[in-house]
């Protein structure tokens, strides 16, 4: 992370600055990134799919929990993919409980910003420190 790098440093002004110079390459989506934060929102399910051989897409669907709304952040033609969950390792940030019934917890930080002059990056990281990571050439926010 290179804007939200914990809960005491929020470089919000560079991060909307970095938004700004990718508004192309966002096309559409660049307007709900734009406008909206997905801090808070909890990752309802994640569909991996492999299209064609080694082409594949990724669905993140997350819940506003202030609209009670979901939104698919489709990324296509991904290079690169992490997931890393282990709920007996991770803890809630600033405290010492394991995470049990809320499974990964709610978005922390979260940030897409250039990978190469052809592939975008989003990093989110959760309150339970579990870290999803991706590299695609292109996603769209529905």
């Amino acid at each position: 992370m290179e804007y939200f790098v914990n809960d005491e440093h929020w470089d919000i002004e560079g991060y909307y600055k970095n938004l700004e110079q990718l508004s192309k390459r966002l096309g559409t989506s660049y307007h709900f990134l734009k406008d909206n934060s997905l801090h808070d929102y909890r990752l309802v399910k994640i569909e991996v799919e492999e299209l064609a051989n080694l082409v594949i897409e990724v669905n993140l669907y997350l819940r506003n929990p202030y609209e009670d709304i979901d939104y698919i952040i489709k990324w296509k033609n991904i290079q690169k993919f992490s997931f890393r969950y282990d709920c007996l390792q991770y803890k809630f940030a600033n405290t010492d409980d394991f995470v049990t019934d809320d499974g990964y917890g709610s978005v922390a930080e979260d940030e897409i910003t250039a990978y190469d002059d052809k592939y975008l990056q989003h990093e989110l990281l959760f309150t339970s420190k579990m870290k999803l990571y991706l590299v695609g050439e292109s996603v769209e926010v529905c």
